[in-house]
Protein backbone atom coordinates (compact mmCIF):
# COMPACT_ATOMS: atom_id res chain seq x y z
CA UNK A 1 0.00 0.00 0.00
CA UNK A 2 3.01 2.15 0.53
CA UNK A 3 3.64 2.15 -3.16
CA UNK A 4 0.51 3.18 -4.47
CA UNK A 5 -0.23 5.70 -1.44
CA UNK A 6 3.36 6.99 -3.08
CA UNK A 7 1.73 7.88 -6.44
CA UNK A 8 -1.23 8.85 -5.48
CA UNK A 9 0.12 11.77 -3.38
CA UNK A 10 2.47 12.89 -6.14
CA UNK A 11 -0.65 13.52 -8.40
CA UNK A 12 -1.62 17.09 -9.69
CA UNK A 13 -4.87 18.08 -9.30
CA UNK A 14 -5.60 18.12 -13.23
CA UNK A 15 -4.28 13.81 -13.03
CA UNK A 16 -6.59 13.46 -10.16
CA UNK A 17 -9.63 15.34 -12.24
CA UNK A 18 -8.58 12.69 -15.11
CA UNK A 19 -8.25 9.83 -13.34
CA UNK A 20 -11.59 9.97 -11.69
CA UNK A 21 -13.57 11.12 -15.02
CA UNK A 22 -11.88 7.97 -16.70
CA UNK A 23 -13.15 5.71 -14.21
CA UNK A 24 -16.25 7.17 -14.04
CA UNK A 25 -16.67 6.29 -17.86
CA UNK A 26 -15.98 3.00 -17.30
CA UNK A 27 -19.05 0.71 -17.18
CA UNK A 28 -17.37 -2.40 -15.29
CA UNK A 29 -17.71 -3.03 -11.88
CA UNK A 30 -14.03 -4.05 -11.01
CA UNK A 31 -13.69 -0.13 -12.07
CA UNK A 32 -16.01 1.25 -9.80
CA UNK A 33 -13.52 -0.64 -7.49
CA UNK A 34 -10.57 1.00 -8.48
CA UNK A 35 -11.96 4.20 -8.38
CA UNK A 36 -12.96 3.04 -4.76
CA UNK A 37 -9.64 2.34 -3.78
CA UNK A 38 -8.07 5.34 -5.51
CA UNK A 39 -10.95 7.82 -3.40
CA UNK A 40 -9.93 5.76 -0.25
CA UNK A 41 -6.07 6.39 -0.45
CA UNK A 42 -6.33 9.50 -1.99
CA UNK A 43 -8.49 11.14 1.06
CA UNK A 44 -5.97 9.35 3.74
CA UNK A 45 -9.47 6.84 4.77
CA UNK A 46 -6.94 3.97 4.17
CA UNK A 47 -3.97 3.62 5.08
CA UNK A 48 -3.32 -0.23 5.07
CA UNK A 49 -4.29 -3.01 3.03
CA UNK A 50 -6.42 -4.42 5.75
CA UNK A 51 -7.91 -0.83 5.92
CA UNK A 52 -8.64 -0.52 2.20
CA UNK A 53 -9.62 -4.47 1.85
CA UNK A 54 -12.16 -4.07 4.52
CA UNK A 55 -13.90 -0.51 3.28
CA UNK A 56 -14.11 -2.20 -0.30
CA UNK A 57 -14.47 -6.19 0.40
CA UNK A 58 -15.69 -6.25 3.55
CA UNK A 59 -12.67 -8.87 4.51
CA UNK A 60 -9.17 -9.58 5.37
CA UNK A 61 -7.03 -8.56 2.16
CA UNK A 62 -6.75 -11.35 -0.56
CA UNK A 63 -5.70 -12.40 -3.83
CA UNK A 64 -9.07 -10.16 -5.46
CA UNK A 65 -7.69 -6.74 -3.07
CA UNK A 66 -3.98 -7.57 -4.26
CA UNK A 67 -4.66 -7.49 -8.42
CA UNK A 68 -7.38 -4.97 -7.68
CA UNK A 69 -4.46 -2.58 -6.32
CA UNK A 70 -2.17 -3.41 -8.82
CA UNK A 71 -4.28 -2.68 -11.67
CA UNK A 72 -4.74 0.72 -10.02
CA UNK A 73 -1.25 1.59 -9.81
CA UNK A 74 -1.06 0.75 -13.35
CA UNK A 75 -4.01 2.74 -14.57
CA UNK A 76 -2.49 5.57 -12.14
CA UNK A 77 1.15 5.03 -14.04
CA UNK A 78 -0.52 4.58 -18.07
CA UNK A 79 -2.06 7.96 -17.26
CA UNK A 80 0.80 10.17 -16.35
CA UNK A 81 2.28 8.97 -19.29
CA UNK A 82 -0.66 9.33 -21.46
CA UNK A 83 -1.73 13.04 -19.95
CA UNK A 84 -0.75 15.78 -22.24
CA UNK A 85 0.54 19.04 -20.93
CA UNK A 86 4.04 20.87 -21.88
CA UNK A 87 4.21 21.34 -17.92
CA UNK A 88 5.12 18.17 -16.19
CA UNK A 89 8.44 18.85 -14.98
CA UNK A 90 9.67 21.77 -13.65
CA UNK A 91 12.58 22.11 -15.70
CA UNK A 92 12.85 22.00 -19.88
CA UNK A 93 15.18 19.91 -19.77
CA UNK A 94 13.61 17.29 -17.43
CA UNK A 95 10.69 17.74 -19.73
CA UNK A 96 12.77 17.47 -22.77
CA UNK A 97 13.96 14.09 -21.89
CA UNK A 98 10.14 12.85 -21.12
CA UNK A 99 8.85 14.27 -24.64
CA UNK A 100 11.57 12.79 -26.36
CA UNK A 101 11.66 9.59 -24.95
CA UNK A 102 7.70 9.38 -25.35
CA UNK A 103 8.64 9.88 -29.03
CA UNK A 104 10.66 7.57 -29.16
CA UNK A 105 8.19 4.80 -27.83
CA UNK A 106 5.10 6.09 -30.39
CA UNK A 107 8.13 6.04 -33.40
CA UNK A 108 8.67 2.79 -32.75
CA UNK A 109 4.86 1.69 -32.31
CA UNK A 110 4.44 2.78 -35.56
CA UNK A 111 7.37 1.67 -37.50
CA UNK A 112 6.24 -2.08 -35.64
CA UNK A 113 2.71 -1.58 -36.90
CA UNK A 114 3.87 -0.72 -40.38
CA UNK A 115 3.22 2.77 -40.67
CA UNK A 116 6.91 3.63 -41.55
CA UNK A 117 6.73 7.15 -42.85
CA UNK A 118 4.52 8.25 -39.70
CA UNK A 119 7.52 6.63 -37.72
CA UNK A 120 9.79 8.19 -39.39
CA UNK A 121 8.55 11.51 -38.81
CA UNK A 122 7.86 11.19 -34.82
CA UNK A 123 11.21 9.86 -34.55
CA UNK A 124 13.18 12.67 -36.46
CA UNK A 125 11.43 15.36 -34.38
CA UNK A 126 12.75 13.16 -31.25
CA UNK A 127 16.37 13.08 -32.90
CA UNK A 128 16.06 17.21 -33.23
CA UNK A 129 15.24 17.50 -29.31
CA UNK A 130 17.75 14.95 -28.88
CA UNK A 131 20.33 16.69 -30.27
CA UNK A 132 19.20 19.89 -28.93
CA UNK A 133 19.40 18.90 -25.43
CA UNK A 134 22.08 16.53 -25.81
CA UNK A 135 20.13 13.29 -24.56
CA UNK A 136 23.03 10.94 -25.74
CA UNK A 137 21.69 7.74 -24.74
CA UNK A 138 18.57 8.42 -26.27
CA UNK A 139 19.99 9.60 -29.69
CA UNK A 140 21.07 6.33 -29.93
CA UNK A 141 18.22 4.69 -29.41
CA UNK A 142 16.70 6.90 -32.10
CA UNK A 143 19.40 6.21 -34.78
CA UNK A 144 19.44 2.80 -34.30
CA UNK A 145 15.41 2.33 -35.01
CA UNK A 146 15.77 5.10 -38.00
CA UNK A 147 19.31 3.35 -39.43
CA UNK A 148 16.88 -0.09 -39.24
CA UNK A 149 13.68 1.59 -40.60
CA UNK A 150 15.61 3.72 -42.75
CA UNK A 151 17.91 1.24 -44.20
CA UNK A 152 15.47 -1.84 -45.19
CA UNK A 153 13.47 0.63 -46.88
CA UNK A 154 16.26 2.69 -48.73
CA UNK A 155 19.30 0.29 -48.78
CA UNK A 156 22.52 -0.79 -47.61
CA UNK A 157 23.96 2.86 -47.52
CA UNK A 158 21.07 4.48 -46.26
CA UNK A 159 22.10 1.98 -43.08
CA UNK A 160 26.16 2.76 -43.40
CA UNK A 161 25.06 6.38 -42.87
CA UNK A 162 23.99 6.27 -39.67
CA UNK A 163 26.72 4.83 -38.31
CA UNK A 164 28.84 7.37 -38.02
CA UNK A 165 25.98 9.09 -36.21
CA UNK A 166 25.92 6.48 -33.74
CA UNK A 167 29.68 6.42 -32.96
CA UNK A 168 29.70 10.14 -31.97
CA UNK A 169 26.99 9.97 -29.86
CA UNK A 170 28.12 6.66 -28.21
CA UNK A 171 31.56 8.67 -27.97
CA UNK A 172 29.83 11.37 -26.60
CA UNK A 173 28.00 9.64 -24.03
CA UNK A 174 30.75 7.73 -22.61
CA UNK A 175 32.49 11.05 -22.27
CA UNK A 176 29.58 11.96 -20.08
CA UNK A 177 29.28 9.13 -17.78
CA UNK A 178 33.28 9.25 -16.97
CA UNK A 179 32.88 12.74 -15.57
Amino acid sequence: MKTLTQIVKVLKPSEVRLIRSFYKVQPNGEVKRRLELFELVKSGKATTDVEAARAIYKCEPNSAFSHLKNRLQKDVLNILLLKEGSKKYETRYAQSIFDCRRMLIEGQILIERGAYKAGEVVLLKAKELADEFELFAEAILINDILRTNIGIRKGEQAYINFGPVIEENLDKLKKYLVV
